[in-house]
């Protein structure tokens, strides 16, 4: 929110998303509403142990240590 254009975009996606500007100050005060029970709640339904997957590039002298 630094540069004009900044702004001009932060309220011109807010009128085409959700036909209504919000003001900085309820954007953060929605963002204060978020518990760190509730980000824990969400990222446990996301990262899922039979769903993980790991790319590794290059060339590894023990690959027992990946």
């Amino acid at each position: 929110m630094e540069a004009s254009d900044e702004v001009a975009m932060f309220f011109l996606e807010q009128e085409v998303t959700r036909g209504k500007i919000m003001t900085i100050e309820e954007i953060f005060a929605r963002f204060d509403k978020v518990a760190a029970s509730d980000i824990l709640r969400v990222a446990k339904d996301v990262f899922k142990k039979n769903k993980l997957n790991l790319a590794v590039i290059g060339p590894h002298k023990d690959s027992k240590k990946i």
